[in-house]
């Protein structure tokens, strides 16, 4: 694979954008009406994630959030992607941490921002071989700075 979503190493000079969590919800959930949720709030609730052996930084990440908010997840509903993950959620079988820009793929979720102890943060980046000149790369890089300038 020439191109591809990874975590950068710690002494990498490449950086391309910090994300935060937010909490997808199905629209009628009870906790879309509230203004500020807090992890804590989502210690009874079923959870949707991706399986571990496909994303287990993702998964290890979610558990931690928990965790650190003094539960652990309950209910780990398991997917192979995202966006079945967050199919899952529009069903309504669940709730799901998911990073900020995972938000534009769907529309009929609610993603609310979340307060309290977390703000686990981690970084994402695109990795290309240099000297790649592929259409498709160029138009993706293209695209990416064009919906947030701020990325180097």
């Amino acid at each position: 694979m020439s191109d591809h979503f990874l975590r950068l190493s710690d002494d990498s000079d490449v950086e391309c954008r910090f994300e935060s969590y937010l909490v997808g919800l199905p629209i009628h959930h009870n906790l879309v009406s509230k203004t500020r949720i807090f992890v804590s709030d989502l210690g009874n609730e079923p959870f949707v994630a991706p399986l571990r052996e496909v994303g287990s930084f993702y998964y290890d990440s979610m558990v931690k959030v928990c965790m650190d908010a003094g539960f652990s997840p309950k209910n780990i509903q398991t997917a192979k992607d995202m966006q079945t993950v967050l199919a899952l959620v529009s069903s309504g079988l669940g709730i799901a941490l998911i990073n900020e820009s995972a938000k534009y793929i769907r529309n009929d979720i609610v993603y609310k921002p979340l307060f309290g102890t977390l703000q686990q943060a981690y970084q994402m980046s695109f990795a290309w071989k240099k000297g790649n000149n592929s259409p498709i790369v160029n138009n993706f890089l293209k695209v990416v700075k064009q919906l947030d300038p701020t990325l180097n």
